[in-house]
């Protein structure tokens, strides 16, 4: 099975790209955040499997719902976990927010 052979007992990084434009500026930045799921019985497994909430799961478990009881440790951004790293996009956001309002008189050719 995926989820005892790559998730219990064992940590697994979670990686995601992100880039905001607004005109001509835009930031990038990469976001990495490592879960630590708790060694688990075939029981426990079984269990989640049964009330399909991994079922369409990225990373076949949803780390805000009821595999929160599996994981052991969370180190970095929960929301890039959960699907989008929101502090790291509103930091991105305002420094092109800032860095195009400093721009605004400027001409490109």
């Amino acid at each position: 099975q995926w989820m005892s052979r790559w998730l219990a007992g064992k940590s697994h990084q979670v990686w995601t790209a992100v880039k905001v434009s607004r005109g001509h500026t835009s930031k990038e930045q990469i976001v990495r955040s490592t879960v630590r799921f708790r060694p688990l019985t075939d029981e426990q497994i079984q269990w989640y499997l049964s009330v399909g909430e991994s079922q369409g799961k990225a990373g076949g478990y949803a780390i805000q719902g009821m595999a929160s009881v599996f994981v052991e440790a969370v180190e970095g951004s929960l929301t890039n976990i959960i699907g989008l790293p929101l502090a790291e996009v509103v930091s991105l956001m305002d420094d092109v927010m800032e860095n195009s309002s400093r721009m605004s008189g400027c001409e490109f050719a």
